[in-house]
């Protein structure tokens, strides 16, 4: 006659975890003690039904065992209903703890299955580090792109005020080149004047001339 099977190990789990922590929390540390808590990224803490996919995908040998009733989600959500009932919870598919099948087998397939789950939560952790690291990447190329337009916008606007300056400059000089032709033409009819006093004070200017001035 079989033995009572032992108490469901993830009850004991429960039973034994320090208060304060939710029920996924706890089942997510049983298999992977070294989970950090990453802020922002609570979506990505395993759950029991993403433990309980992973039992029915790695052990599907293990069936409860006969008189044994499965084992019931960790989560129980409130409704109404009688005191015990839980309909809205699924049951889990398959319960490790098959008292028919030697110790040494359930022990095998036990390591297997926290091998295979924390394979899968390297592989995952691996995959949220390289999403960071991607959109760290993208941030960085957008900022870059920015201080490069920026730049370039600065760099365009500084030319523009240096060909401005130059064609003022330009302007400047051609003003002040026609400012000294004229003085040259007002100092040259000056000294046409001077030249044409003297002339008469001498008496050196003809009839003729004096018709023409």
């Amino acid at each position: 006659m079989a033995s009572q099977p032992p108490k469901d190990f993830f009850e004991q789990f429960l039973v034994n975890s320090a208060p304060g922590q939710n029920r996924s929390e706890k089942a997510a540390r049983l298999f992977f003690p070294d989970y950090p808590n990453i802020p922002g990224d609570d979506d990505e803490i395993p759950t029991d039904s993403h433990l309980m996919n992973l039992l029915r995908e790695n052990l599907p040998s293990m069936r409860p065992a006969a008189g044994h009733a499965p084992v019931r989600s960790l989560h129980r959500r409130k409704g109404k209903g009688r005191k015990g009932d839980c309909p809205d919870v699924a049951p889990m598919a398959h319960d490790y703890d098959n008292v028919d099948e030697p110790p040494s087998e359930r022990i095998g397939k036990l390591s297997t299955l926290m091998s295979t789950i924390e394979s899968r939560q390297d592989q995952k952790l691996a995959e949220i580090q390289s999403k960071r690291d991607h959109q760290r990447w993208l941030y960085t190329q957008k900022n870059a792109e920015s201080q490069r337009q920026r730049d370039h916008e600065i760099k365009m606007e500084v030319m523009k005020m240096d060909m401005e300056q130059k064609w003022m400059d330009h302007n400047k000089e051609m003003i002040e080149n026609e400012i000294r032709k004229m003085q040259v033409e007002i100092e040259l009819q000056q000294l046409k004047i001077q030249e044409l006093k003297m002339r008469r004070e001498m008496g050196w200017i003809g009839e003729d001339e004096q018709g023409c001035n």
